[in-house]
């Protein structure tokens, strides 16, 4: 686990995604783009705040979005940080869910299919602008 720096991209996705999820950091932060893998962290205390600093630091969350993973409380408590703070999200999706309400005008990669390379470059390119 490496320490949250301002400008991160906080990875938000339960602990039953998380092998996609830790492809998913290793490439982003191959092309230089630093995510925060938050299921690592998750239990680490207790913050005084009630959330977790990365929340406060990270400047974009990329959500992965699995039926399981939207049911997930830190995924969902994660989210709406986010959204209360007006801070950008974007849906890396793997399996076909029913999109909650907060989720469901953010952008969105369908990574269900075969093509990862292609939804990954769009995924990057919603992260970059």
């Amino acid at each position: 686990g490496r320490k949250v720096q301002t400008g991160m991209t906080y990875l938000n996705y339960c602990v039953s995604d998380a092998e996609f999820a830790e492809i998913l950091a290793e490439d982003l932060n191959r092309i230089g783009i630093q995510t925060w893998m938050a299921e690592e962290h998750v239990k680490d205390v207790q913050w005084a705040t009630g959330v977790h600093p990365a929340l406060l630091e990270c400047k974009n969350m990329i959500v992965v979005l699995t039926p399981l993973g939207i049911k997930a409380t830190n995924v969902v408590d994660a989210i709406d940080v986010f959204v209360s703070a007006r801070k950008p999200i974007v849906v890396a999706q793997l399996a076909p869910t029913d999109l909650p309400d907060a989720l469901r005008r953010k952008p969105r990669f369908d990574f269900s299919g075969d093509d990862y390379k292609g939804a990954f470059r769009e995924l990057v390119q919603a992260l970059t602008e």
